[in-house]
């Protein structure tokens, strides 16, 4: 399934404001809720988002919610309010439904990029529509028909740039590509 050019950038648009710790209205129907990431909020935010001080904490949000979550790459948890909206974005949960960022990614770029464990390897960037965020592939090697050594590895700024003792990522990054390297290709 797949929405349209304008669902998509609903769901988009509402990625974003959660991202940036924004309200979001969800609509399903004639049921309409208003969420705000816990993650992100702070006490004037959440005096904005309910003066009242009435919202609830929700920890188990609907369907579309938790999707939305997903896609924007935060906690499902969110205060729930409801009433009168007052939010960044609006989207239905129908059109949360039928998003599917994955589907759009594409290469942003790619380059030449030799490593300390392989000189033969090259940075691949990715990108999906209505995403700030890049990810990337370091490519190890070059494909040869066998299958490759893959690590699937969440960025540290500590462990694998600062080499931080508190963590063992770098460790593992390194480990991973002397490995890659010694086999034939991977990513």
């Amino acid at each position: 399934m797949t929405g349209s050019a304008a669902t998509d950038r609903a769901v988009a648009r509402a990625i974003d404001a959660l991202r940036r710790g924004w309200a979001v209205e969800v609509i399903a129907g004639a049921q309409r809720l208003r969420l705000l990431a816990v993650e992100s909020a702070d006490a004037r935010s959440l005096a904005d988002f309910d003066p009242a001080s009435t919202a609830d904490l929700l920890i188990s949000a609907a369907r579309a919610a938790r999707r939305l979550a997903r896609q924007a790459g935060i906690l499902p948890a969110y205060f729930l309010a409801s009433g009168e909206p007052d939010c960044e974005a609006s989207v239905t949960a129908e059109a949360i439904d039928l998003y599917d960022g994955g589907t759009h990614l594409h290469i942003a770029t790619r380059a030449r990029l030799p490593v300390a464990t392989a000189e033969n390897s090259e940075i691949v960037a990715f990108r999906t529509p209505g995403d700030p965020r890049e990810h990337v592939a370091l490519i190890i090697g070059q494909r040869d028909g066998s299958i490759p050594v893959v690590r699937l590895h969440s960025e540290c700024l500590t462990g694998d740039v600062l080499g931080s003792l508190k963590c063992d990522c770098g460790p593992q990054l390194h480990g991973a590509m002397h490995r890659i390297a010694e086999a034939s290709w991977g990513v």
